[in-house]
């Protein structure tokens, strides 16, 4: 099935957030409606659903805070079914914020997240640090 973006819709929040939840198990993730919709996202906004057929399929907020600063963008949260997916988003995020005037767009990535990784590496990404507990 083809994907395709969408505007934030609240209703397709509750599946992605089951999906998300999934991914990175056993770590508690914060509520998606609350994260996509708060002011650093434009309350919305800067935030996109990836769709195969009627089935959400992942989801992609983009912070444009930092551009006027320092030109850094940052996409949070990313997070997607399958590499396909994470793909897609990347990009859509990579344009918006470059659209915004970034000339950096940083992503992160946990444990749990191998699509997300694999298509940052695809797109070109490369890692800068990793944090150690």
């Amino acid at each position: 099935m083809t994907l395709h973006i969408s505007p934030l819709i609240p209703e397709a929040l509750p599946a992605l957030q089951l999906l998300r939840s999934a991914q990175l198990a056993p770590h508690p993730c914060m509520p998606l409606a609350q994260e996509l919709q708060d002011a650093a996202r434009g309350h919305g906004k800067n935030a996109a659903l990836a769709w195969r057929g009627e089935q959400p399929v992942g989801c992609a907020g983009w912070v444009t805070l930092g551009i006027a600063e320092d030109g850094c963008a940052y996409g949070s949260p990313v997070f997607a079914a399958d590499l396909e997916v994470a793909a897609v988003l990347i990009e859509f995020v990579r344009k918006e914020v470059m659209a915004a005037g970034a000339r950096r767009l940083r992503i992160s990535t946990r444990v749990g997240e191998s699509a997300k990784l694999a298509g940052l590496r695809q797109a070109g990404f490369i890692p800068l640090f990793e944090f150690v507990n």
